[in-house]
């Protein structure tokens, strides 16, 4: 009951932030959401649940303390003596910092290593919506944002290619389809809903696959031998014809319309980077097809694993249906 409840106030908070018409009350938002997810965060008493939970705290009160410093700036005469995009600019900085982007990357994947896959599920999507928000409304079409999203893209799909560990690949997975988010908030709102929820949706359905096999390491994924889980690995790599392919592709027409020509080509390299560390992950399981798993599957095995089949089958039927709702918007 106590975790529904702190489920509800998270999302509760974000429709406070969404639906808010001052900075005092954006922060206050902020800082709710954040106070409701630290303690889904240690809902076991373990020393890195502890621990990466202390790490957020801070990383998180170090970010919202600049972001009210800069907004009460912008509404007091001292922001005069400053230029105003500086103080913008410093605002967007302090929501990279909450949300993990370049250059703030490392804190956001030794997080994720160490927490639940509930932590991660959240941190990974309903953590992202009011400070991508707040940038989108910061943005003044200034080269600084583009800069970012580009290296931010390239850094995360580079370091992922060196990676075992479940949990950083997805972890850096999550920084480069950060980039794709920002680049579909700036260019269509109905085009960063659709995106946030077919990620969310093939993001919830690798996890549990992971909680259910207790996969931590490439190794492990390399024994793997489900075809559901494949198929939801190469939706999230962007492989054509999977959900993850068309939202990306939305998002490339969108870029050609405005001519972000250097930019696109940029976006499309780091995918495909991300493709190549996506797919090391289950062309070798299709090899395997007759190695036994050697870890321990918990009980209800047939039901789950058949209830999370349907829903990765029901990733590849949501494309239809999303791009249906994208033309009436």
């Amino acid at each position: 009951m106590n975790k529904f409840m702190l489920l509800l106030l998270l999302l509760f908070s974000v429709l406070w932030g969404l639906s808010s018409s001052s900075w005092f009350s954006l922060w206050v938002a902020l800082e709710i959401n954040s106070m409701m997810l630290m303690p889904l965060m240690m809902l076991k008493v373990y020393q890195q649940y502890t621990e990466s939970t202390m790490k957020y705290f801070l990383i998180q009160s170090i970010s919202s303390l600049l972001f009210i410093m800069c907004t009460l700036l912008m509404n007091n005469s001292l922001w005069m003596f400053m230029e105003l995009n500086l103080i913008m600019n410093f605002i967007m900085i302090s929501m990279f910092m909450k949300i993990g982007m370049f250059p703030f990357i490392f804190w956001y994947v030794e997080i994720i290593t160490k927490i639940s896959f509930l932590g991660m599920k959240l941190i990974m999507t309903v953590q992202k919506i009011l400070p991508m928000i707040i940038i989108n409304m910061m943005f003044n079409k200034n080269s600084m944002l583009f800069f970012l999203v580009m290296i931010n893209m390239l850094i995360s799909s580079i370091i992922a290619m060196n990676q075992i560990n479940m949990k950083k690949i997805l972890s850096l997975s999550s920084i480069n389809q950060m980039g794709w988010m920002m680049m579909s908030l700036i260019l269509n709102y109905s085009t960063f809903i659709i995106y946030l929820i077919t990620y969310s949706f093939i993001l919830f359905i690798i996890i549990k696959f992971m909680k259910m096999y207790s996969i931590k390491s490439m190794i492990q994924m390399f024994c793997m031998n489900n075809l559901f889980m494949s198929f939801s690995i190469m939706s999230m790599s962007g492989l054509p014809p999977f959900s993850g392919f068309i939202m990306k592709w939305m998002i490339i027409m969108l870029m050609m319309d405005y001519n972000m020509i250097m930019l696109t080509i940029i976006m499309i390299i780091s995918s495909m980077i991300s493709l190549y560390f996506y797919m090391r992950l289950i062309m070798i399981s299709f090899m395997m097809t007759f190695m036994k798993m050697k870890w321990i599957i918990k009980n209800n095995y047939n039901f789950k694993l058949n209830y999370l089949n349907l829903n990765a089958l029901l990733s590849l039927f949501l494309i239809p249906f999303l791009n249906f709702i994208y033309m009436i918007i």
